[in-house]
């Protein structure tokens, strides 16, 4: 039971750890994570602000500088080019 009670409070601590308090926070760490996974995009002067917020729905805007650098190899088929994956 102990261990029970342990395993469920880590996990409260985790999901607590992963809310935020904002509309803002939360849009600023989905865009932050979507962009981790885009090689080649950095951004810069990243502004976000609440538009809107009615109960439990907000409407945020997120405003950046985005640099993308990145090097394609492609490879014809069939008179076609696609990115070589």
């Amino acid at each position: 039971m102990k261990r029970f009670i342990i395993i469920l409070s880590i996990g409260c601590a985790v999901l607590l750890a992963g809310c935020s308090s904002t509309p803002e926070k939360a849009a600023e760490k989905h865009f932050k994570e979507t962009m981790k996974n885009h090689s080649g995009i950095t951004t810069n002067n990243l502004k976000v602000s609440k538009v809107s917020e009615n109960g439990d729905e907000a409407v945020v805007k997120i405003e950046a500088d985005l640099k993308y650098d990145e090097e394609i190899t492609l490879i014809k088929e069939k008179m076609s080019w696609k990115i070589k994956e």
